[in-house]
């Protein structure tokens, strides 16, 4: 039997999990900077039945740290800080920050404690919030272990980032993004998301409970901030892949950082357990190949 070609395969596999009723999914390959395959799966809203669609806006979870941290790198680029700056420099009243550099942050060495693994965080997530509100549900917390100690994933280190991003900037983290990237790319349907606005082709998130699907928990996205409030579609993540690889969003010493694990104080690699972490990127090998990648999730939405 003759093997079927690429698309009729990759859309048996789609259509097999995102079928009638379903919530759902947009998914695009590229090689060599040309799309492959791009299609869209299921619904974005259930309820009106609204297809998924490539042109869907979807929230895209820690996928926001990978511009957080690319940010960092622009401003450290222009000489408005840089990776060895100690947190105590953004924020002198935050505990031990003499001791955490932003370099610690942007690869979840620093041992602060992160704030979405608190037990009672989720009773507030659809709550706005200020950035000083969040910051100070955690800035008292004590320290999991010393800087440069261990990697833990961190939501608290890249939520302070994006803080550091608009104190440096003089911008809101979504107008920084907006100005310093989205617009010079094309990136024309991503943003930080607000829960007021009413974004078009917007995806609602659900989840499944007792054999069907409800609503999932709405997350008001000032709790996330630069650790995960960006929404996207597959296309503009698309044309940010190009962008960064590039060469058109940072400079080749920046991009080296971003994609180099760090090293701990033992001198072990920074995530050596997954591979390995950079600045807002996981570095790993697959099949003998180096995979640059990061995921992102949160309730009713899934993303990488």
């Amino acid at each position: 039997i003759k093997m079927p070609d690429k698309e009729t395969l990759a859309d048996a596999v789609f259509n097999n999990v995102f079928k009638e009723k379903s919530p759902g999914a947009s998914v695009l390959l590229s090689r060599d900077g040309k799309i492959i395959y791009s299609k869209g799966f299921g619904y974005a809203d259930i309820g009106n039945r609204v297809p998924f669609t490539i042109e869907t806006k979807s929230r895209v979870g820690s996928i926001t740290k990978q511009f957080t941290a690319t940010a960092i790198l622009k401003l450290q680029e222009e000489g408005k800080l840089s990776v060895n700056d100690k947190l105590s420099k953004f924020l002198p009243d935050f505990p031990r920050g003499d001791e955490v550099t932003i370099h610690h942050l942007l690869n979840h060495t620093s041992g602060i404690h992160s704030y979405t693994s608190k037990h009672d965080f989720t009773k507030t997530v659809n709550i706005e919030v200020k950035p000083e509100e969040v910051i100070d549900l955690f800035k008292n917390d004590p320290y999991d272990f010393n800087p440069g100690e261990k990697f833990l994933y961190n939501n608290s280190g890249y939520f302070l980032l994006g803080y550091i991003v608009e104190k440096v900037s003089g911008q809101t983290l979504d107008d920084y993004l907006r100005n310093t990237f989205f617009k010079p790319l094309g990136m024309n349907n991503s943003g930080i998301h607000k829960s007021k606005p009413v974004l078009e082709n917007e995806a609602y998130g659900y989840a499944y409970e007792d054999g069907g699907y409800v609503k999932a928990v709405n997350w008001d996205m000032s709790r996330a901030g630069g650790a995960g409030a960006l929404y996207s579609t597959v296309y503009d993540l698309y044309l940010w892949n190009e962008g960064i690889f590039g060469g058109k969003v940072l400079n080749e010493t920046s991009l080296k950082s971003a994609f180099t694990p760090g090293v701990l104080n033992d001198g072990k690699k920074v995530g050596e357990e997954f591979g390995g972490y950079g600045y807002g990127w996981f570095i790993s090998e697959d099949r003998g190949l180096r995979m640059i990648s990061h995921g992102g999730g949160l309730e009713g939405f899934n993303s990488e």
